[in-house]
């Protein structure tokens, strides 16, 4: 199914099918590790670092990472090196490491079932690039202290075509997350995903704010309470943000990550239709510690600053066993959405989903996401911060609009305890689901599998 957008374009390369089991980590690769993979306090990431953590992200049961830093760029925003300072997209930084190891790190990576994302700004470059010399005629105007590229300047628009399809090509990327694109833009990626499509590598790309592509990475989007209520098949596929880099950009310290250890929250999106996106730092509740450049203001100055993409990642609050729990629990639900991939998927376009009647009532509404005549998936969420609020909820399973009534029996199976029992469809119009507050360990959601007892 395509995009909207996109229909009687005959440009358009569809998304390849491993898009629907997507869960994509964004890395601040500067911010991740240090040179050693331990976190020795530089704060000096590298590209060697995030291969030695590739074990971690796999165990963790993330698809996909959103590398935020690979290229030549500079400290010209907040005070700290970014990739949306960029200074050459078609150089990687030598801070992070050489080509050699950048493509050991993407095949390790593969190795362990995770696909790897650039992040590609699209707009321009900073002031005082090379690529500004070399190619004047390939720039116009500028923004936030970066000069354009010129888009319509033919030569320029060859050499960005070949540019993002040699990193495929050559590195293995599997795709990009767009920073600020135009719809003038959409012919170039056409030409890039088409040209990496025919060499048998298919990529996904991610536009931020806005669906130009597969599908959009929009900030700032929250939570959703009710899941079943606000489904739209169309488009496809759609990035489900969690926390967002850009968070806490115009703010001192704080901590800026959305979850903050609330499992509620957690539940209820991950095992919805979105592609769920986090950054580094949100599976455990980490602290959030900033680079010690970071500053408050665009372009420094204002006191030590908070955005999020600065967060340094310390890795020794995991000897805290609040943060070990949350990351064991994090683990659970990235599991049960694996395991139960059939159902828990990111394509809308073979998603069935309907609201759950119960009582007491509850935000967020419980959802059940089905296979019709098959199977189905109820998630409950309990939203509570009181550490003693369990709360007892009486579900009526909508059996006849899934096309699961009239089976006599059915096979229930608790996900979270690995628990099964058969149940009549009676017992299913009257269930009591026990869930456990969102403030505690292996609480804040559960999901029950219905499958007619065979």
């Amino acid at each position: 199914m395509k995009n909207p957008l996109f229909v009687g374009d005959p440009g358009f390369v569809e998304a390849p099918e491993w898009t629907r089991d997507l869960v994509i980590y964004e890395i601040n690769p500067y911010a991740f590790t240090s040179p050693n993979g331990a976190g020795d306090g530089s704060g000096s990431g590298t590209f060697n670092g995030l291969r030695e953590k590739l074990s971690y992200l796999e165990d963790l049961g993330i698809t996909g990472i959103w590398l935020a830093g690979f290229s030549e760029s500079t400290a010209h925003f907040y005070g700290i090196k970014t990739v949306y300072a960029c200074v050459r997209p078609d150089r990687l930084d030598a801070a992070l490491g050489t080509p050699e190891e950048f493509k050991a790190m993407i095949d390790e990576a593969h190795h362990r079932g995770i696909r790897v994302f650039l992040d590609a700004i699209t707009h321009g470059v900073v002031n005082g690039s090379p690529l500004i010399a070399e190619h004047p005629n390939w720039f116009k105007g500028g923004t936030w202290g970066m000069t354009d590229y010129d888009y319509e300047n033919a030569e320029f628009r060859e050499w960005w075509i070949k540019l993002w399809t040699n990193y495929v090509l050559e590195y293995g990327v599997d795709g990009y997350r767009l920073d600020v694109p135009r719809h003038n833009q959409v012919p170039l990626w056409n030409a890039i995903a088409g040209r990496c499509a025919e060499a048998g590598h298919p990529i996904v790309i991610f536009p931020e704010l806005t669906v130009l592509y597969h599908f959009c990475q929009r900030d700032y989007v929250g939570f959703s309470n009710d899941m079943a209520g606000e489904f739209n098949p169309m488009p496809q596929y759609v990035g489900g943000q969690i926390s967002c880099h850009d968070d806490g950009w115009l703010s001192g310290p704080g901590n800026y990550y959305k979850v903050k250890g609330h499992r509620a929250s957690l539940v209820y999106t991950m095992f919805g239709y979105n592609i769920p996106i986090f950054m580094a730092g949100e599976e455990f509740n980490a602290d959030q510690v900033s680079l010690p450049n970071l500053a408050r203001d665009l372009y420094g100055g204002g006191g030590p600053g908070g955005w999020l993409y600065g967060s340094w990642i310390q890795w020794d609050q995991l000897n805290d066993q609040q943060h070990r729990d949350m990351l064991n629990d994090f683990k659970k639900v990235l599991a049960i959405r694996r395991e139960n991939r059939d159902v828990l998927h990111a394509d809308r376009a073979a998603t069935h989903i309907l609201r759950v009647p119960h009582s007491p009532p509850c935000k967020p509404m419980p959802y059940v996401r089905f296979i019709p005549g098959e199977k189905a998936i109820v998630v409950v969420a309990n939203s509570s911060h009181d550490e003693a609020e369990t709360h007892v909820f009486t579900l009526d399973i909508p059996l006849a609009d899934m096309g699961l009534n009239g089976n006599g029996s059915y096979r229930v199976t608790d996900l979270w305890r690995k628990q099964v029992s058969t149940v009549t469809e009676a017992e299913l119009h009257n269930y009591k689901l026990s869930v456990p507050s969102a403030s505690v360990v292996d609480g804040g959601g559960r999901a029950i599998k219905i499958e007619p007892a065979r």
